[in-house]
């Protein structure tokens, strides 16, 4: 059941068809999504394949009600306003742990290579 209807102008449809109407974004969107969700650049859906206004784009991607995930990304992205969701740069924070926990799993394989190789070594020395 609706509980509230804030942006009665904002339906489901009205926002999809402004954003995924257009035949290129159509036909291409899997591929871009896909794309995007792995280098954080890629435009799922383009400036030019935008339906409506740069007035609808702007009213549409500061509701706070609207989906982050897709809808509001895909419009801060085309709009060229700061990155969220898909489209946030990854922090060097993250960068850093994701090397160093590389580093260190790299690091004990090595050691337990050295380890075995030592081991055989030594159980033919014997």
């Amino acid at each position: 059941m609706l509980a509230s209807r804030p942006n009665p102008s904002w339906t489901i449809g009205r926002v999809s068809c402004l954003l995924y109407s257009h035949p290129t974004a159509n036909m291409n969107y899997l591929q871009r999504a896909t794309t995007a969700y792995t280098d954080r650049v890629t435009q799922a859906v383009r400036r030019d394949e935008w339906m409506g206004s740069e007035d609808e784009a702007r009213e549409l991607a500061s509701l706070p009600e609207l989906a982050v995930v897709e809808y509001k990304e895909h419009l801060h992205n085309l709009l060229g306003l700061p990155g969220l969701g898909r489209y946030r740069p990854r922090s060097i924070w993250q960068n850093d742990i994701w090397l160093s926990s590389a580093g260190l799993l790299i690091g004990s394989a090595i050691l337990l290579s050295t380890a075995c190789l030592v081991t055989s070594l030594c159980r033919r020395s014997k």
